[in-house]
């Protein structure tokens, strides 16, 4: 019928190609790790040793440059969100030079001229913070909807929602510290001289 038959021996090495140890903790598992170094190993390396400790180091050392990266790419578009706003800002103020200038010569205080101001920064940047947001969720929702082996229920986690918060929170304060500069030299111009130009 086609078949071989062959005796164990004719096969296999004597002895084990492969052991399993099981510890109880991951300090007993590298203090047995060691032992077996230490007693198999002495004089010439005849057993390799794979621990799953090292390998869970590893995977947490990749985990903690990604976070740095990110960290990094967020602090840049953060940087760079906050010229864009000054520059609008910017724009602003000196397109509504003789409105500012009207509503300083009827009266309107400066701190009243600065809030105005300010205000305006703090939506730009909130509606920067929310597009951006949404952005993310809709892209996080069709990567999780794409591939069936993430666990939805881990990426989309009510507690993730503190993040998004924040992101709201950072893009308002964003625009509010850009637009600061705009805002006080606009309040603090002369009405006489907004008007003349």
């Amino acid at each position: 019928d086609d078949a071989v038959f062959l005796p164990e021996s004719a096969f296999s090495a004597d002895g084990y190609a492969q052991a399993l140890v099981v510890s109880d903790s991951g300090a007993e598992a590298r203090a047995a790790a060691d032992a077996i170094r230490e007693s198999v190993n002495a004089r010439q390396d005849r057993v390799e040793l794979f621990e799953l400790a090292a390998l869970v180091d590893e995977i947490n050392e990749f985990f903690d440059l990604l976070s740095t990266f990110l960290l990094g790419l967020g602090a840049i578009s953060l940087v760079v969100a906050g010229v864009s706003i000054l520059n609008v800002m910017l724009m602003s103020t000196v397109e509504r030079r003789q409105e500012i200038g009207v509503m300083r010569a009827v009266g309107v205080a400066r701190r009243d001229v600065l809030r105005v101001l300010l205000a305006e920064a703090g939506l730009i940047g909130a509606a920067g913070a929310a597009a951006g947001t949404l952005l993310t969720v809709l892209l996080v929702a069709g990567l999780v909807l794409a591939t069936p082996a993430v666990d939805a229920a881990l990426v989309l986690d009510p507690t993730n929602g503190y993040y998004l918060l924040l992101a709201l929170v950072f893009g308002v304060g964003v625009g509010i510290v850009s637009g600061a500069y705009p805002a006080w030299k606009a309040a603090n111009e002369r009405p006489v001289e907004a008007l003349r130009n």
